[in-house]
């Protein structure tokens, strides 16, 4: 820390908030308390000019309103070093790129003129999301929490997000084989195992291919919240910058309001492709009711619509894991996991209990910032609180459903998460999103 050192930024923060040190708030109220933390971490961190991360803290009010400020070198946060490096285009079978999109309109290649072919001839359409570092922690007794993200490795407790390709639409199957293209509406009605096969059908003996993944689904969570400074995904979107020149705002209330004649793939995919590698929402569409367009950083509907099948997790018993290799996705079938689950998966904690599509009051964190909930608020079925996600789960074996469907309201988000059915459910509300595994 530049003019700090961080005891003397600890034992500030000690003094502001009256902890002396202990870690527990004493003498002060929950706001008293919390605008003290934001004072002191806003006169430390603001002075890192010459740190090479940014991020966010936040913490929650009795009344589950959340207070989010952003950390570390100001000048990051106006130019997203990370976020800035997302961009689109299309990719071989062999994973290496066809060609990269126009940033500001993918009807035409990187050059702004040549045509782009987005229909599936020339590969399939993606987003190409950097490598980058995080650390997420809490402070104070879990009073304050902490997400920083860099392009480097700040330190040997930071962790690392390796670099990926997500589809930029909905995934689409076709011929057995899940593709991300324009011009079609998601396939609907698939279950995990059948959506992962239609993925490595691309290219036989290939695990690169696949479904989005647990991991890819925390990347774009934490790019999003550090970039906006907000856990609603739902927020109102702005295409106006701070006066500090950071983006405001979320992502509009998405494809969340709604079915229209019983349908919930409602969008025909590519319906934003002319706003490029940048985000949009709160805009209407022809035919999509109350809903709105939604798309961050070229990807297009990353919550709302149809719920997405995310790969390399699951629970049982109310206990979540992650598989550690994509080599042993398929050991993921319809109603368990097939391998060694203490060798060949990460322990990522106990999980809530409450079926209800509950608002999410805390996540398991770590230092691998793991996004399902670990407690939630049981008053409050509306995304009005917290991280203004819902969570459902059951007992038994589950497979994991990110981001809501169009009947979802509120609670659907980046971050709401259903480990309620077997991997092999399927019906009208799930679909998937194709993925590329770099490393």
């Amino acid at each position: 820390m530049s003019d700090f050192t961080i005891q003397q930024a600890r034992n500030r923060i000690d003094a502001t908030i009256g902890t002396n040190g202990s870690g527990n708030i004493t003498g002060k109220t929950l706001n008293e308390a919390f605008n003290g933390v934001l004072d002191a971490m806003n006169t430390l961190y603001t002075r890192q000019v010459g740190d090479n991360w940014y991020g966010i803290i936040w913490s929650f009010g009795t009344n589950g309103t959340s207070t989010v400020t952003r950390i570390g070198n100001p000048m990051l946060h106006a130019s997203l070093p990370v976020q800035s490096l997302m961009k689109g285009c299309v990719l071989n079978l062999d994973g290496s790129v066809n060609y990269y999109l126009n940033p500001t309109d993918w009807a035409y290649k990187a050059d702004g003129t040549t045509p782009s072919v987005l229909t599936g001839a020339d590969g399939d359409v993606m987003v190409e999301v950097p490598a980058f570092y995080y650390k997420y922690d809490e402070l104070y007794n879990g009073f304050i929490k902490r997400l920083m993200i860099s392009l480097y490795k700040v330190d040997e407790t930071w962790s690392y997000s390796p670099k990926f390709y997500v589809g930029a639409y909905k995934g689409y199957i076709s011929s057995s084989k899940l593709l991300s293209v324009t011009g079609q509406k998601a396939t609907v009605s698939t279950s995990l195992p059948n959506s992962r096969t239609a993925a490595r059908a691309k290219v036989s003996n290939n695990t690169n291919w696949n479904v989005i993944t647990y991991s890819i689904r925390k990347a774009i969570w934490m790019l999003f919240v550090t970039e906006y400074a907000t856990l609603n995904s739902q927020e109102d979107f702005s295409s106006q910058l701070t006066t500090d020149g950071f983006h405001k705002g979320g992502l509009g209330l998405g494809v969340t309001q709604g079915t229209v004649g019983g349908a919930y793939n409602l969008c025909t995919t590519g319906y934003t492709n002319a706003q490029g590698n940048f985000s949009i929402g709160s805009e209407s569409f022809s035919d999509g009711g109350s809903n709105q367009k939604c798309r961050y950083r070229g990807i297009e509907n990353p919550f709302g619509e149809v719920w997405e099948w995310t790969d390399g997790v699951f629970t049982e018993n109310y206990v979540a894991y992650e598989i550690v290799d994509k080599g042993n996705f398929t050991k993921l079938g319809n109603s368990s996991y097939t391998g060694d689950v203490s060798s060949e998966c990460r322990l990522i904690g106990n999980v809530n209990q409450t079926a209800s599509g509950y608002s999410i009051k805390t996540i398991l964190g770590g230092s691998h910032c793991d996004i399902l909930a670990s407690d939630v608020n049981t008053s409050d079925t509306g995304g009005a609180t917290y991280y203004r996600d819902g969570w459902w789960i059951n007992s038994g074996f589950r497979g994991v459903l990110f981001g809501g469907s169009a009947g979802n309201g509120a609670p659907a988000g980046l971050a709401c998460a259903n480990a309620s059915a077997t991997p092999s459910y399927a019906d009208a509300a799930i679909g998937s999103r194709l993925a590329y595994i770099v490393e």
